[in-house]
């Protein structure tokens, strides 16, 4: 799968071998039990380690919080789809907000946690919205797509520091 991104390729390009289908990756992709969010927190605090030996140590390092908007404009039934307020179009978008928290030392990037964010208010939300069990990883997700932003900063910012 990293190959076929590294060649800038989708996955219907990259070559089919005995240990890797793309169907297997599809359904690695798609299962609500892999918590992401960890995933990509250990992968970047993994690659800052190996980072660290090469930054300057007159640099300053710090967390970076950013809201995107991520619209989805051709969207209708996409799970927790919301309308959005673009301060910049001054216009509704069908869209998600995209919270992420990156670290930088004022030269690199490097995202390290990360929410899609919805609405809490009903008329907003134009999705269908299914389990808000938060016993499950899929339950819990969409119950923090729902939540305030502030609190879910802090929540990827102690993920982070953990």
């Amino acid at each position: 799968m990293l190959t076929a991104i590294f060649a800038r390729q989708s996955l219907y390009r990259a070559k089919e071998t005995p240990a890797f289908a793309t169907r297997t990756v599809r359904n690695f992709l798609n299962d609500g039990r892999i918590n992401w969010q960890k995933f990509v927190c250990l992968l970047a605090s993994a690659v800052i380690k190996c980072l660290r030996p090469f930054i300057d140590s007159r640099r300053r390092l710090a967390l970076i919080i950013d809201d995107s908007l991520f619209a989805r404009p051709y969207s209708k039934s996409t799970e927790l789809l919301a309308r959005v307020y673009d301060h910049d179009k001054h216009k509704f978008l069908h869209s998600y907000r995209a919270l992420t928290l990156g670290w930088s030392d004022a030269n690199t990037f490097l995202p390290v946690n990360f929410a899609l964010m919805s609405s809490k208010d009903p008329k907003n939300i134009l999705g269908p919205c299914h389990n808000l069990d938060r016993r499950s990883l899929a339950g819990y997700r969409r119950y923090q797509a729902q939540s305030k932003m502030n609190q879910v900063a802090i929540e990827l910012v102690s993920q982070a520091l953990k």
